[in-house]
């Protein structure tokens, strides 16, 4: 059975919740684009989900259907955003579809945590932070934080939007959850929490098994759920979004430079590693260089679907010429949107455009 629904759909029923009166009287949609590129939608099946969030671990996570599915059973699995993290106490918006893949008898449920905090603080090393304010969907319950409540009869408890607010209130911060049917946008449960302003701050993650305890491997023998999110928004003062915190398609590089003592002359050999990509994305690579203020095409090369490196050899000829220290790796895919990442020199640049 197919849970999938575009992005507008997902926001149009959000916003007929609202009209009919069934709430507060402000829709899931408001403040949100209907038009904004959705991360995940469109894009081609593949293990590595996308530059601007980071998979824990990156091996129990595919995209799937336009959306992020977790492969495990297991607890502690959660998909970081690099791109945004809370970093004050003022009005913030994040918003998910949830689907249930997969069930099973130790259901740990799936949603969002917040408050992800390492001790430097920084988006990286919170990324491996595990202990959180919970906020998401649990069996037959909403759940934030220590509280619960049950969802309305006639809930679809294979699929269910979610929407997470947090509104300042002095030092402290209102968190809001909210659920909605799929089909007619009927409010199917709220719950709310306040908390110090403290606890918001940091990384925000998609949670699976949000009520599970971490588990090593596959988490096969937790006899868990499986979730796949989808639509996954976020907007409000309280996050400062930065955009230069994507990481990949193009993860590293490595390269050397040396003299062959040869008719070659100098040789430089170059590794570009990816995330692993999908049957569907292409595999080609191409390295440029900078001369004269254009780029220059050294050649293409294919990703080893094994290691997902692409390697160039490129010789300089005799007699020796100085290598260009900019230089640059383009991967396409046939779609719009290029990732930038800088190489060796101020005008060197490694830009991949995936799907």
């Amino acid at each position: 059975m197919s849970h999938r629904i575009d992005r507008r759909t997902s926001l149009k029923w959000m916003t007929t919740g609202a009209i009919a009166g069934l709430g507060a009287g402000r829709s899931f949609g408001a403040g949100f684009d209907p038009d904004a590129p959705d991360r995940w939608a469109g894009r081609h099946d593949r293990v590595w989900l996308s530059g601007d969030v980071w998979a824990n671990p990156m091996e129990d996570w595919c995209l799937r259907d336009g959306g992020a599915e977790c492969l495990s059973t297991g607890g502690g699995r959660s998909v970081h955003s690099l791109t945004h993290q809370i970093t004050s106490n003022k009005p913030f918006r994040m918003m998910v579809d949830v689907v249930r893949a997969e069930s099973g008898k130790n259901d740990g449920g799936a949603g969002f945590r917040i408050g992800l905090r390492s001790e430097l603080n920084e988006h990286r090393s919170n990324c491996f932070v595990t202990k959180g304010l919970r906020a998401g969907w649990l069996g037959d319950t909403l759940v934030l934080g220590p509280k619960s409540t049950p969802l309305k009869e006639g809930a679809d408890m294979q699929h269910l939007p979610l929407l997470l607010e947090g509104k300042p209130e002095g030092d402290k911060c209102r968190l809001t959850l909210t659920a909605r049917s799929l089909g007619t946008g009927k409010l199917l449960a709220t719950l709310e929490q306040v908390v110090s302003a403290d606890e918001i701050l940091g990384n925000v993650s998609l949670a699976h098994n949000l009520a599970s305890a971490s588990t090593k491997g596959r988490g096969y023998g937790q006899a868990g759920a499986r979730y796949r999110f989808h639509h996954w928004k976020m907007k409000g003062e309280g996050f400062t979004v930065t955009p230069e915190h994507q990481f990949g398609p193009i993860l590293w590089t490595m390269y050397s430079l040396s003299d062959s003592r040869s008719d070659e002359g100098f040789v430089m050999k170059l590794s570009a590693l990816t995330g692993p990509m999908g049957k569907k994305d292409s595999k080609e690579v191409e390295l440029l260089v900078k001369r004269g203020g254009g780029w220059s095409s050294l050649g293409k090369s294919e990703l080893d679907p094994d290691a997902w490196v692409a390697t160039f050899r490129i010789a300089t000829g005799m007699p020796p010429r100085p290598f260009p220290t900019g230089w640059c790796i383009v991967s396409n895919s046939r779609v719009a949107g290029r990732h930038l990442m800088n190489g060796p020199g101020r005008s060197g640049r490694i830009r991949s455009a995936v799907r």
